[in-house]
């Protein structure tokens, strides 16, 4: 990693052995760091974090930084090679310093961010925007691996995004290259913009515009994920608010395909607002709490909820990485297997049914390369064909968890106890685990009855929304 003349580098070093950094995300709540080792795939460890001293101003929240890059140098038993930095605002990629930034952070624009902190700590500091970061690993590990350049829009409580080009962030001649979110947008005429003007890709594609235009839409005040589900189901409102914000986000990034023609466009959609159990640290304390209760093991998906969880609890860890919404979409290719692992799973879960996965490798192709690497497997099954499979390719762990939902079988109202039995009855020397729609205690013993050698129990658990809507449906029936 290294920063030069308008770019940011970052290479896998997969050849040269792996490298560590300093890793630090200041965000307007929190600042974590981490000590980041750079190799065929990120490793993150010694992670620590502080609240973010906003409205303190920006000697505090350098302050804050300091303190935890040294708490995490204090820890890391090796010697980093320098601290990346990835901070909100537009940012000189030569000094480090943050050239203008919102009001979020007081007092940010203008903090020499890096010559502080190096001052400070004795080592090379490197700092880019928080979304340039996020469009840099991606390219790099992520949905932009194997291409030459990359476009990434970041669409959550604002647009934002990165321009990557080999191995390197472009900042242009200010630092603002990629700055997609105020770009004019001719659907977004006349609304109010976060930048306080109006007409930007922003005021009609972030999550906040989405939940405004629903609201003067119905008179109806409901959050941005709520909207999603409400234009899948065919909602009428809902569905002109997305599509509008769909169209005006391909609109902008047709126009600037245009203009620079990148190999691969990445759109990174970003946890809604309004889902406060979308976040790292509060699914790790529900972990936690379903260990006091008895699990045996912590089933979790996405990167951070399992490095996150897998600090607070002492059960195995299944972990697992959800892309999409079609097709193979649980941990779907070998590389977001072995990224599960590196993050903390002592078992990964991945779809174990017959559709063909996106990177081109059969099933067993990728669980012959995952046992390679030591790694243990669950199949996510959706028949018993599957399962048949699953264990004839060498899974260690065989589940029910796709059925109703690959088109093999039809979705049951609960358990697929049907299936269990055949798996159960079929092979009886390997791991049985029942997952999917066991919602009930009654639901759980039965499974066990039946012969499983574990059950799955998510929704009930893990989701307040919809254990609400159980009882209040229960209610309203009676």
């Amino acid at each position: 990693m290294s920063a030069k003349g308008g770019e940011f580098v970052m290479k896998r070093n997969s050849d040269a052995g792996p490298s560590s950094f300093v890793g630090v995300d200041i965000g307007g709540t929190k600042i974590a760091a981490a000590l980041v080792t750079l190799g065929s795939q990120p490793v993150l460890s010694n992670q620590t974090k502080l609240p973010t001293p906003a409205t303190e101003g920006a000697e505090a929240v350098v302050g804050a930084v300091i303190t935890l890059v040294r708490k995490v140098l204090g820890e890391a038993g090796v010697s980093p090679l320098a601290v990346a930095i990835a901070s909100a605002g537009v940012v000189d990629p030569v000094s480090g310093t943050i050239v203008s930034a919102t009001d979020l952070i007081s007092g940010w624009a203008g903090t020499a961010l890096a010559q502080q902190v190096s001052e400070a700590v004795g080592l090379p500091v490197y700092v880019l925007g928080d979304v340039q970061a996020h469009g840099l690993g991606e390219h790099v590990y992520g949905a932009g691996d194997g291409y030459a350049s990359s476009l990434l829009i970041g669409i959550g409580t604002g647009v934002g995004g990165a321009v990557v080009e080999g191995d390197s962030v472009r900042f242009g001649a200010n630092g603002a290259a990629g700055h997609l979110g105020h770009i004019p947008a001719h659907r977004a005429v006349g609304i109010p913009c976060s930048c306080g003007t109006s007409g930007h890709i922003e005021a009609i594609a972030s999550g906040p515009s989405i939940t405004r235009a629903y609201a003067e839409a119905t008179g109806q005040e409901r959050d941005a994920k709520t909207v999603d589900d409400l234009a899948e189901a065919g909602e009428e409102a809902a569905v002109t608010v997305v599509t509008e914000a769909g169209l005006a986000t391909g609109e902008t990034l047709g126009a600037l395909a245009n203009v620079w023609d990148p190999d691969v466009i990445i759109v990174s959609v970003q946890a809604y607002p309004g889902e406060p159990m979308r976040n790292p640290e509060t699914m790790a304390q529900i972990a936690h709490a379903a260990q006091i209760g008895g699990a045996a093991a912590i089933r979790c998906q996405g990167l951070a909820d399992i490095a996150a969880i897998k600090t607070r609890v002492e059960v195995p860890v299944i972990g697992l990485w959800k892309e999409g919404h079609e097709g193979v979409f649980i941990t779907p290719t070998l590389r977001h297997a072995v990224a599960c692992s590196y993050a903390g799973s002592d078992i990964v879960a991945l779809d174990a049914t017959d559709r063909p996965r996106p990177d081109g490798l059969t099933l067993a192709q990728t669980v012959a390369a995952l046992r390679d690497q030591g790694i243990s497997t669950m199949a996510d099954c959706g028949s018993i064909e599957d399962i048949r499979t699953a264990a004839e390719v060498g899974f260690d762990i065989l589940s029910t968890t796709l059925s109703g939902y690959s088109g093999s079988r039809p979705k049951t109202d609960g358990p697929d106890f049907e299936l269990l039995e055949q798996a159960v009855a079929e092979f009886p020397e390997l791991p049985i685990i029942c997952e999917g729609r066991v919602h009930t205690p009654a639901q759980a013993a039965k499974v066990m009855e039946i012969g499983a050698w574990a059950a799955v129990v998510g929704t009930a658990i893990t989701h307040p929304t919809s254990i609400t809507q159980w009882f209040g449906e229960a209610v309203a029936s009676a």
